[in-house]
């Protein structure tokens, strides 16, 4: 029996074979027979046993055979393909007819026309279709047995360092911080101590260090005339600035000097009352100065405004036991809070009026009196 999984065999002819496993001629019967036939020789290429083998070039009469016959086997199959998709059948028409009210005159039948579908003649085989895959039965393979070596497999720390690969020390990246001496660097490998190094890598690092600085004396001259290069830029500026002012002047009438015009001061009307009080040899307070300097906006009053007040303290009464105006203990609680200090008040006076008397008139004299009194002969 065949497997469901693999298509079944097929005949020259294209007929399946339904024959059985015991009806054919087992494969084992014939193995004897082909190797009798088949010779070593059959698989070499002819041109590796004989290398003066000429294998000649198609003519064109074949050439031209050959693609005929192509032609003509390509041709055979487009016109099958066009034959199958030309008989189709004819065209029918149907007609549908929708349901309407019988009031409503109308013509609700149509005449649709039903045509197979176009095929493309060319389509590939399984566009569209799912393709069937043929999957082979999986044999079932024997577990191998994984084989030790004899003994204990205790590993002491002799193997791991045997095994251990130093990491290649690269002359750009060190991330593991591995040292190289400096000869094995620049020489690379030297055995022999007669071998010495090569003056061209001090040369070179001369050469690069000299165009270095070649370089920085090129960068730092350059800064340098682009600084004067700014700086001749901007006194240019400034004389074309301090020549068009001066021509403006000139054009508006201005004097030429470079003296500076102050501006007048403007004092204050405090400022002009306090110097005008000064100069009269009086003190004024400063209350007065400032009630003297601000000038009430209000316009003249035809009317005594002491009414109005004493209207507003007439009606501001808050019950209707209040007979009177004004509360009785009013003075008291202004007094209260401007409270004089006569103490302080009576010492400041005697201490002006001392200082005043020890300062008035000129200095007078005492004269001293002397402990041995002298007789009246003057002995």
């Amino acid at each position: 029996m065949f497997s469901n999984r693999l298509p079944p065999p097929k005949h020259s002819q294209g007929r399946v074979s339904t024959a059985l496993s015991s009806d054919r001629v087992e494969p084992a019967i014939l193995t004897d027979q082909i190797a009798k036939n088949v010779k070593l020789d059959d698989f070499i290429p002819k041109r590796q046993s004989n290398f003066e083998l000429s294998v000649p070039l198609p003519t064109k009469a074949e050439i031209q055979e050959c693609t005929a016959r192509t032609k003509s086997y390509i041709q055979r199959l487009v016109n099958a393909k066009l034959a199958n998709s030309n008989n189709r059948a004819s065209s029918r028409y149907v007609t549908e007819t929708h349901q309407a009210p019988a009031n409503l005159l109308l013509n609700n039948s149509h005449h649709i026309e039903v045509v197979s579908k176009q095929m493309d003649p060319l389509l590939p085989r399984f566009v569209g279709k799912k393709a069937r895959k043929v999957v082979a039965p999986t044999e079932n393979d024997e577990v191998v047995p994984v084989l030790h070596m004899d003994g204990s497999n205790d590993r002491g720390e002799a193997d791991p360092n045997e095994w251990k690969i130093p990491a290649a020390v690269s002359n750009w990246k060190n991330p593991n911080g591995y040292t190289v001496a400096l000869e094995r660097r620049v020489g690379k490998a030297l055995d022999n101590e007669n071998n010495t190094i090569n003056d061209g890598f001090m040369k070179l690092s001369e050469a690069l260090e000299n165009a270095d600085k070649k370089a920085r004396q090129e960068i730092r001259s350059k800064m340098e005339l682009k600084r004067l290069a700014m700086e001749q830029e901007m006194l240019a500026k400034e004389s074309k600035l301090k020549e068009l002012s001066q021509r403006a002047r000139y054009h508006n009438g201005t004097p030429q000097t470079g003296a500076i015009v102050k501006p007048k001061k403007q004092t204050s009307t405090v400022a002009r009352l306090k110097e005008l009080a000064y100069s009269q040899g009086r003190d004024v307070s400063e209350k007065i100065i400032l009630g003297a300097a601000k000038r009430p906006e209000q316009p003249d009053l035809q009317y005594d405004s002491r009414f109005f007040t004493r209207g507003a303290n007439a009606s501001a009464k808050r019950h209707e036991d209040q007979v009177y105006d004004n509360p009785l203990f009013v003075q008291q609680d202004i007094e209260s809070i401007y409270k004089t200090n006569y103490e302080k008040l009576d010492e400041a006076v005697n201490v002006k009026s001392e200082g005043a008397s020890g300062s008035h008139g000129p200095i007078q004299f005492t004269k001293a009196e002397s402990d041995d009194k002298s007789d009246n002969y003057g002995a």
